[in-house]
């Protein structure tokens, strides 16, 4: 999660939202979880435990490999080409969006891509960053299906939608 945090001061600075309390009540919000649990191990008498659950420098460096299996391919490829369509189609018309939802869509664009990029370097959790990968590309893409009134675009959306059921069927009952 702490990967996040400069992410999010990113689109603080977008919003033009980030100011010195913005900032600090991020920092004040990290540090409040570790003082709890730093308190509950001088509780108990095991400091030692604290120490094991700080982030070590040695794990956000070590980069694994990508080893995702072919379902998780398969969906990651179909968000990968979605959301290329879907910017695509945004940013290129539009010159007929507003300022703020061009704003909007570039920050969730990027961060998109951002987790898209460290889900392929830390692959170890690739359940937890699938499914923060969801949120950004799902708002990027009911953004283009939501303006977009051409045929296509219904039938992609059915495909998505299918494909994704899919996959659930697949993961629940093959695998």
């Amino acid at each position: 999660v702490l990967f996040f945090f400069p992410f999010i001061w990113y689109g603080f600075y977008n919003f033009r939202s980030l100011n010195f309390r913005t900032f600090f009540a991020t920092i004040i919000g990290i540090m409040t979880v570790f003082l709890f649990v730093f308190a509950w191990s001088i509780y108990h008498g095991e400091v030692r435990n604290f120490v094991e659950i700080l982030p070590q420098w040695q794990e956000f460096l070590v980069i694994q490999p990508f080893s995702l299996d072919f379902p998780d391919i398969l969906v990651f490829v179909l968000l990968a080409i979605l959301l290329v369509l879907s910017g695509f189609v945004i940013f290129v018309s539009g010159l007929s969006e507003k300022i703020r939802t061009g704003t909007y869509l570039k920050y969730l664009y990027l961060t998109a891509i951002c987790i898209m990029v460290i889900m392929s370097l830390q692959s170890e959790w690739k359940a937890n960053w699938i499914l923060i990968l969801y949120l950004p590309v799902t708002f990027i893409m009911s953004h283009y299906f939501t303006l977009s009134n051409k045929k296509i675009s219904s039938w992609l959306l059915v495909f998505t939608i299918l494909f994704f059921i899919g996959m659930y069927i697949w993961k629940v009952f093959v695998l």
